[in-house]
């Protein structure tokens, strides 16, 4: 017989958004280092391919303007 626990998160609260937000805003965290592309719409199905590759992107910045 074997035995299988499996634990992972449904979502964040509130507090964990704030103190995420925080470290940003104080510049403890580069949020800017973790966008690695940006699309328009028209890039988008294909940011979605790229992002099921970890190695590929870390985070993709749609910007419908361009």
């Amino acid at each position: 017989m074997k035995e299988l626990n499996v634990q992972y998160v449904l979502g964040y609260t509130p507090d964990e958004f704030a103190a995420s937000l925080r470290l940003i805003a104080e510049g403890q965290v580069d949020a800017a280092a973790m966008v690695t592309a940006e699309v328009g719409i028209d890039g988008v199905a294909k940011a979605f391919a790229d992002l099921a590759n970890p190695e590929a992107h870390t985070k993709i910045i749609v910007q419908p303007w361009r």
